[in-house]
C-alpha cells in the first residue's frame, strides 16, 4: 500500500526515528505551525485511515512506532468489544476520544450495522470527522452525554485528551498542567440513539453513572445492551458521585438482571468486587446475553 502520510509527517518520522538532537523540540515546532499535521491517516491493519493530531503527544508514538500490523491501543477492550459486536448491530461508543474503537466496532458490525460515535471534545472532532467519513455505518455526534439537558464545561489537560472530564480534576496535583476549556452540549443517550442497542462502550471519566441515568430506557429492559465501561475512583470523586455508582446503578435494574465481570488487562474476566479503589475496566452482561458471554 502507497505510503498515504503527507510529505512533512513522513519527514517528521524519519526524524524522530534519527534520535537526532533536538529532533523533538524540532517536532514540536513543526506541528505547532504546519497545517497538514493537524490531521495525519495512520492506518492499523486492513482497516481505513486513522486520522490523527500530530501536535498531540500520543499521536506522535503512533506515527514513530508504524506501520501496524493491527491496533496495539487497550487490547484488552479490543478484544472484549470484538466478542460482542456482531454483524448487523447498533453499537455506541461514548468517550470515542480518537476513534481507534469506534474504527474496531465498525468493522464487527458491517455494512448492515450501525456505531454511534459520541465525543464532546472539539479538539478532537475534526479529526474524528475525517475518520467517520471513510465509514458508511457510522455516525458522529458531537456532544456529551448526561442525564439531562445542560449546557456544560468540558475541561481538557494540555496534550492528554483522553482525560477530558465535566468536571475539573483531570489536571491532578500538577500546577503546570494547562487546562483547556470548552463549552459543551450535553443531553440523554436515549434521545440521542433511536434504535435500541446491543453494545455500548463508555468511557467518561467518572460521569459513567450520568450517561446511565440518562440511557435508562435504553437499559432497564429484558433486551439491554451489553455494557462496558470504566471505574475510575478518581473520577468519581471528582465528578462527586458516589463510589460504584455506575455500578450499584446497572445491578439496581431489575429487567435486565446484570452481572458485572473486571476485564483485566490481559483481556482475562473476573467476579466484579469494590475492593480496588482505583482504576478498572467493568463488563456488565443482562440475563439475556449470558449465553454468549
Amino acid at each position: 500500500m502507497p505510503d498515504e502520510l503527507p510529505l512533512a509527517a513522513r519527514f517528521l518520522r524519519r526524524l524522530l526515528r534519527s534520535r537526532a538532537r533536538g529532533a523533538w523540540r524540532t517536532a514540536t515546532t513543526m506541528t505547532a505551525v504546519m497545517p497538514s499535521l493537524r490531521a495525519v491517516p495512520i492506518r492499523f491493519g486492513d482497516w481505513p485511515p486513522i486520522y490523527f493530531d500530530l501536535r498531540e503527544g500520543p499521536a506522535q508514538g503512533w506515527l514513530l512506532s508504524g506501520p501496524h500490523a493491527r491496533c496495539p491501543y487497550e487490547p484488552e477492550i479490543q478484544r472484549t468489544l470484538g466478542q460482542f459486536a456482531k454483524p448487523g448491530d447498533t453499537v455506541v461508543d461514548v468517550g470515542a476520544n480518537a476513534g481507534l474503537h469506534t474504527m474496531l466496532l465498525a468493522q464487527a458490525v458491517g455494512p448492515t450495522g450501525r456505531v454511534h460515535a459520541i465525543e464532546p471534545n472539539p479538539r478532537l472532532i475534526s479529526c474524528l470527522e475525517r475518520t467517520v467519513a471513510g465509514l458508511s455505518n457510522t455516525t458522529l455526534h458531537a456532544c456529551a452525554v448526561g442525564d439531562r439537558h445542560a449546557q456544560l464545561i468540558l475541561y481538557v489537560p494540555e496534550h492528554d485528551d483522553g482525560q477530558g472530564s465535566l468536571a475539573d480534576w483531570t489536571a491532578g496535583n500538577d500546577n503546570r498542567t494547562t487546562v483547556h476549556t470548552h463549552p459543551v452540549r450535553v443531553m440523554p443517550l436515549a434521545e440521542l440513539v433511536h434504535t435500541q442497542p446491543s453494545l455500548l462502550k463508555v468511557d467518561v471519566e467518572g460521569a459513567e453513572v450520568l450517561v446511565f441515568r440518562g440511557a435508562l430506557p435504553l437499559l432497564d429492559r429484558e433486551d439491554a445492551p451489553v455494557i462496558l465501561f470504566e471505574e475510575l475512583t478518581l473520577g468519581e470523586h471528582g465528578m462527586k458521585v458516589p463510589p460504584h455508582a455506575a455500578a450499584d446503578l446497572l445491578l439496581s435494574l431489575a429487567a435486565p438482571d446484570y452481572s458485572l465481570e473486571i476485564v483485566e488487562h490481559d483481556g482475562s474476566r473476573r467476579p466484579y468486587t469494590k475492593e480496588h479503589g482505583g482504576w478498572i475496566n467493568v463488563l456488565a452482561v443482562p440475563a439475556s446475553r449470558r449465553r454468549s458471554a
